[in-house]
C-alpha cells in the first residue's frame, strides 16, 4: 500500500532539506527521531542539510524556570489522536507562543 500510494523517500528528504536547510531542528526523542531520519536519508541517498538535536539542550539554555514553564504549557495543550509527528510539532510551537 505504501509503495503504491506513498511518497518516495527522495521526495520526502528533498522537501525536508528545502524547508529546513541550514536550520537547527529540535526533537523530543533524538534516539528515535535521529535513527528514523538517518534511515530515511540513506534510503534516498541524499545528504541532510539541517541539524537535528534534542530539545533538552534548549531547556538547558533556558534554565530551569523557563524550561518548566514551557513544559507546563506544553502539557496543558490537548494532544491529537492522529499520527503524532505533526500534532507534536504543533503543540511545541503553540506552547512556545503562549510563554
Amino acid at each position: 500500500m505504501l509503495a503504491k500510494n506513498g511518497v518516495s523517500p527522495v521526495d520526502v528528504v528533498n522537501e525536508l532539506n528545502m524547508s529546513l536547510c541550514g536550520r537547527l531542528v529540535l526533537c523530543n526523542d533524538l534516539e528515535y527521531d535521529g535513527v528514523w531520519l538517518t534511515h530515511l536519508f540513506k534510503a534516498a541517498n541524499v545528504s541532510v542539510m539541517f541539524s537535528l538535536t534534542d530539545i533538552r539542550y534548549l531547556y538547558e539554555y533556558w534554565g530551569l524556570g523557563k524550561a518548566n514553564e514551557f513544559k507546563k504549557v506544553y502539557q496543558s495543550l490537548e494532544p491529537s489522536l492522529c499520527h503524532r509527528a505533526l500534532p507534536d510539532a504543533d503543540r511545541f510551537v503553540n506552547a512556545f507562543k503562549q510563554m
